[in-house]
């Protein structure tokens, strides 16, 4: 796993980033440690404008890549958002379809809490199994029919789509995602630190 994207929109849960990234780069600095000819990871933090993102905790995040500038990635990462999240999404709604052309290569995507809704509104998760934040299942439902939501898992995995219903799910779900992209050893001491 080289190159990593997180998009960045108004209103995202700034922990439902930060934590992965933290725990990517632990196990990216223990690699390294131990071959320094090893390439480091790229982080690539997206937006469609490269101005300050407010979090929903007022935080602003710097993008430092246009998502029009992506055309591959390894792993995408799509906060949570706060609050009702349609909103934001009426407002971002031309990601879901580069969402949508990440979702039929070999990109690992992962949603966080309600972050899924840009999933399921790109079309990626029908018929597929997915999870949300809990406050939300209700409204996904109603909206995405062709979902199919799973209530009681906080990790859903459908091929190469991932959701996890909370903030504390991803922290789960990235150890999987650095065992898978480093190793199960550089895995178990990112687990044990974090």
């Amino acid at each position: 796993m080289k190159h990593i994207t997180v998009i960045l929109f108004p209103n995202m849960m700034a922990s439902s980033i930060s934590l992965p990234l933290e725990m990517l780069n632990a196990a990216d600095n223990m690699l390294r440690s131990q071959s320094r000819n090893r390439p480091q990871i790229n982080i690539a933090l997206a937006a469609q404008t490269l101005n300050p993102i407010a979090s929903s905790a007022s935080l602003p995040i710097l993008p430092n890549t246009l998502l029009s500038d992506i055309n591959k990635t390894d792993l995408l990462i799509i906060p949570a958002l706060w609050r009702n999240p349609l909103s934001t999404l009426r407002e971002n709604i031309a990601i879901c379809e580069w969402i949508s052309n990440l979702a039929s290569g070999n990109t690992l995507i992962c949603a966080v809490g309600t972050g899924s809704s840009l999933l399921a509104e790109a079309g990626v998760l029908d018929n597929k199994a997915a999870t949300t934040h809990w406050f939300y299942f209700d409204v996904m439902e109603k909206r995405y029919p062709q979902v199919n939501w799973k209530r009681q898992h906080l990790i859903t995995q459908s091929g190469n789509i991932y959701c996890a219903g909370s903030v504390n799910s991803i922290a789960d779900l990235t150890i999987h995602f650095i065992e898978k992209g480093f190793s199960p050893a550089i895995a178990k001491r990112v687990e044990s630190q974090f």
